[in-house]
């Protein structure tokens, strides 16, 4: 199984490159451009890179536009509740709902992540712009993933398919 693992066709091997490389671009691009919550963008990065360069697509744009839009609800919030309380109420809901929304949707999944994670943890900083930052740092680790699934060892599913499907018919 190691050497299946390691060879250099293997989807394994080529997928964990392609991660390390585009991770430590983000580590390098966030300290270099001194980003706020730098660490934002590489957790994008290796939440978004799949295996597949289709999937890691799929994952990109799902997650991008829920940050968006869980960005914009944030500010929104931000703007309209101060009260500490009040700010445990919605977090509290928007990772109930960010929870329960996971097995259905991951754009939905990742429209409550937003504010749950702003909110809850960055509120003790007070600074509401927060929402701006991970809504940035995760279009810049949507776009190192996208370009890491396109040029770094890309993996079409379609490429595939012959061989899983004469696979499939020898093993029936």
């Amino acid at each position: 199984v190691l050497r299946a693992v390691l060879s250099p066709g293997s989807l394994i091997l080529r997928h964990a490159l392609r991660l390390a490389v585009v991770t430590a671009i983000a580590v390098a691009l966030a300290e270099s451009l001194h980003l706020k919550r730098g660490y934002w963008l590489t957790i994008t990065v290796v939440v978004m890179l799949q295996p597949y360069t289709s999937a890691t697509t799929h994952r990109a744009l799902q997650r991008v536009l829920g940050t968006v839009l869980g960005a914009l609800i944030t500010a929104l919030l931000g703007a309209a509740f101060h009260d500490p309380r009040a700010i445990l109420v919605l977090s509290f809901i928007s990772a109930a709902l960010c929870i329960a929304l996971l097995p259905v949707n991951y754009a939905a999944y990742s429209v409550f992540l937003t504010p749950t994670f702003v909110l809850l943890a960055e509120a003790s900083a007070g600074d509401w712009h927060l929402a701006s930052t991970r809504a940035v740092n995760t279009l810049l680790g949507g776009a190192l993933a996208l370009a890491g699934a396109r040029l770094l060892w890309p993996s079409p599913e379609w490429r595939r398919l012959p061989g899983y499907m004469a696979a499939a018919m020898t093993a029936s």
